[in-house]
């Protein structure tokens, strides 16, 4: 639907700014090398960032495309591990930044800001962050004994950088056929993916079935997709997460819902 034909008061009050012009997507997208791969990339991120935004719509938690891109990366790059972890991120990064840069322009809808003004804000932050994360990591390489060591004193053991070296290795150099193809050690594990589709249609089926019931606070993306993070993350990051939202979710909404609807949001911002 156009935007003029839409009656909500945003959509009418952002109709008179100009929309962000197409061919300046097109600049980003043709600065990108090694393009058989990127393409392979995007195609993974279109088929699954509608539906990914749904469930972030609907539960405010991302599903990671990291695996999945790993997978099918692994298996069309096999031997390469540096190209198989660029095409991963930018499979994986393509689109969550599109939800990102989604979330930021509707920001800016009820914000009334530009959608162009909007589009350089996002280009000059990523080059600003670019540029500032090079120099923190030259000078953190530099200046910062042992790190990424286990034992390093201040506390800069990198794990999340450690995963993400290690995907290499699993996924580029020993390759998913010797690990995840028929008759290798790990060939049931391939099966999961038949048991994430089942999942939510049984759980939907149930509901539908018997509505009002429990399972339809379940969603399994959300579980499967926030599981993948345990090999960088521990108890620490898992156990403060689900004891506040149990708080505000659960005990204040339900005993002080008129306090949970002003400030419950606005909290979560912060």
């Amino acid at each position: 639907m156009c935007m003029n034909e839409q009656t909500d008061i945003h959509a009418r009050l952002m109709s008179q700014y100009p929309q962000v012009p197409e061919w300046w997507y097109a600049i980003i997208f043709c600065e990108s090398p090694a393009w058989q791969y990127f393409i392979l990339a995007l195609i993974i991120s279109v088929i699954y960032v509608i539906r990914i935004r749904m469930i972030q719509a609907v539960t405010n938690q991302q599903v990671r495309l990291n695996v999945v891109t790993e997978l099918i990366i692994g298996y069309a790059l096999p031997g390469r591990p540096v190209s198989m972890l660029i095409s991963k991120t930018w499979g994986y990064i393509t689109m969550a930044q599109a939800l990102l840069l989604t979330s930021d322009f509707k920001v800016g809808r009820y914000m009334k800001i530009p959608p162009p003004s909007m589009f350089w804000a996002q280009v000059v932050a990523t080059v600003i962050a670019r540029t500032v994360q090079l120099g923190v990591q030259a000078w953190m390489s530099t200046n910062a004994k042992n790190l990424c060591d286990p034992a390093q004193k201040d506390g800069f053991i990198c794990p999340s950088t450690e995963v993400f070296g290690t995907a290499s290795t699993i996924w580029g150099v020993i390759e998913p056929t010797t690990q995840f193809s028929q008759g290798q050690v790990y060939y049931a594990l391939v099966f999961f993916f038949l048991i994430g589709f089942a999942c939510p249609i049984t759980s939907y089926l149930i509901n539908w079935k018997w509505p009002n019931r429990i399972i339809r606070y379940v969603n399994f993306p959300v579980i499967f997709s926030e599981t993948g993070t345990i090999p960088s993350a521990s108890a620490i990051n898992y156990v403060p997460w689900a004891v506040v939202g149990f708080i505000f979710q659960c005990v204040i909404r339900r005993r002080h819902f008129s306090w949970w609807t002003k400030y419950n949001f606005v909290q979560n911002t912060l």
